[in-house]
């Protein structure tokens, strides 16, 4: 049975869009339950896709290609941890943005979670958008 979208969309923490020196961030929260990850991707952000070494995974404890994360590793994701996920490429602009995530859960199978959300004002410390 699919996961109705709107219970997906709690996963993703509302205003996290923001850009870093090397790209931009999100970040996801899991607020349903205890689950496994065994996978992480494609991400999508207004039809740009980050895959592989463009796609990163940070916790508390580690910074990793996301890629890592398969079903022969698995990443444990306990209830109310936060996880960043790290787009390297262009910063985003302001304003809104389309993204698609990727995940496969062990409980679920294969989702994707399609948000808009908008990106605060550039942060005036980073260097202008690459293109």
């Amino acid at each position: 049975m699919p996961v109705p979208p709107a219970l997906l969309r709690r996963f993703y923490v509302e205003g996290s869009l923001r850009n870093r020196r090397d790209g931009f961030e999100l970040r996801l929260s899991n607020r349903l339950a205890p689950g496994t990850l065994l996978g992480i991707g494609p991400l999508t952000v207004d039809g740009r896709l980050y895959t592989g070494d463009d796609l990163l995974l940070q916790t508390r404890k580690s910074l990793r290609p996301a890629a890592n994360v398969s079903p022969e590793h698995p990443f444990d994701w306990p209830l109310k941890m936060e996880l960043t996920l790290v787009g390297i490429g262009p910063h985003l602009t302001a304003g809104p943005h389309r993204i698609n995530i990727g995940l496969l859960l062990r409980e679920t199978g294969q989702v994707t979670l399609t948000i808009e959300d908008t990106l605060a004002t550039p942060d005036p410390t980073l260097p202008a958008s690459r293109s």
